[in-house]
């Protein structure tokens, strides 16, 4: 190309010198800034930063269970979905809490949301479930979409238990609470688009000349709660929406036992380890009981700390002794450590050496020695 060899064979000794620290160096500098922007963005501004995070993460539940473990490790409150109060995406509300997204709920779909949310601009909070069904387009909103609402927590806002949405109806009523809501808003509806003038209401349509149905309160004529949940089915009927458990969870009046009794977390569990000595207590999540190729029935169950969920496989005796132990919702303390298998010493597998079933008399039956601090003020 013209160029004389000399000054080629230079430009080339100068290219090949960059080229062994040039990538390396751009590299890390564009990364430094980005770490420093973040960092600068999570101290300044972490509500909004863990936000965002989260927004990014919606779709990995691994994820957002972890970054809501961050979240509360740094203070910030990740509150249930709220009609009243949520976006469509994880917010921040002007309590610098955070409010989960109610597009992130299983079963309400993306333009369901942006319908409540710009009608909540336009005419503002919704006051009760009937206020809802009869503001929001008959079209819109179906059994399905108040189902996962109210699992979700997010109709807590109205004065209502979960539970109360699903109660069994009585011989007076023409089913569920939700049912009832949405034939009476579906007329209201009607009602309020018809040209003829309801002598309950005045000309502009405001009033009605269909009352509200009843609310179920649940109990017996000696004020009796019939069928309330559990905190335990109320955390799993969350779950089954959101995909975790957010407004709280079944080890947390364990707690401080988990941490003083065990020592390891699920999340910390890696295949190929070779430690011994685990400790660590869940709550059964899944459970399947299947017959191996040999025609030896095996069980496999998952299980569910704080950190995160692992699967554990039981043959043979470990089968026969345990499989009572092993049902849904289930809360188990486990001894294990993982062992070479026979078939190739290189790799290890997660094996079980003791089980039992979570109870404050088991803790109380592990206590040596107490420890107390006084601290002088």
């Amino acid at each position: 190309k013209g160029v004389d060899k000399k000054v080629a064979e230079e430009v080339f000794a100068l290219m090949e010198k960059f080229a062994s620290y040039g990538f390396n160096k751009s590299h890390s500098a564009a990364y430094s800034v980005l770490a420093f922007k973040t960092a600068f963005m999570k101290a300044h501004f972490p509500a909004e930063y863990m936000a965002a995070v989260l927004t990014h993460n919606i779709n990995d539940i691994k994820k957002i269970t972890f970054f809501i473990e961050e979240c509360r490790r740094m203070g910030i409150e990740v509150l249930p979905p709220d009609l009243n109060e949520s976006q469509a995406l994880f917010s921040v509300d002007k309590q610098g809490q955070i409010r989960f997204g109610m597009a992130a709920i299983k079963g309400v779909g993306h333009a369901v949301v942006e319908a409540i949310i710009t009608q909540r601009e336009k005419d503002g909070h919704f006051s009760s479930l009937f206020d809802l069904t009869t503001r929001m387009p008959a079209r819109s909103i179906n059994r399905k979409t108040l189902e996962s609402l109210a699992y979700a927590g997010a109709l807590d806002s109205f004065g209502l238990q979960r539970w109360q949405y699903f109660l069994s109806p009585t011989e007076k009523e023409n089913g569920h609470l939700l049912d009832r809501a949405l034939s009476y808003g579906v007329k209201v509806q009607m009602e309020r688009n018809s040209p003829q003038v309801s002598l309950f209401g005045d000309a502009n349509g405001n009033g009605s000349s269909h009352q509200e149905p009843p609310i179920p309160m649940g109990t017996n004529k000696d004020g009796k709660i019939l069928e309330a949940w559990s905190e335990l089915e109320k955390l799993n009927y969350e779950k089954e929406v959101i995909g975790f458990f957010l407004s709280g969870h079944p080890l947390d009046k364990y707690k401080w036992q988990l941490d003083a009794f065990t020592n390891t977390k699920f999340s910390e569990l890696e295949e190929g380890s070779n430690r011994k000595d685990i400790k660590c207590a869940g709550i059964v999540t899944s459970v399947r009981e299947r017959i191996s190729r040999r025609g030896n029935r095996f069980l496999s169950f998952t299980i569910e700390d704080f950190s995160d969920s692992y699967e554990i496989a039981l043959f043979g005796e470990h089968y026969e002794k345990y499989r009572g132990l092993i049902r849904q919702d289930e809360m188990l303390f486990i001894l294990a450590g993982f062992q070479p298998r026979r078939c190739d010493p290189t790799l290890t597998d997660f094996r079980i050496r003791e089980m039992r079933l979570l109870s404050n008399e088991l803790f109380d039956k592990m206590i040596r020695h107490l420890c107390v601090e006084i601290l002088n003020s």
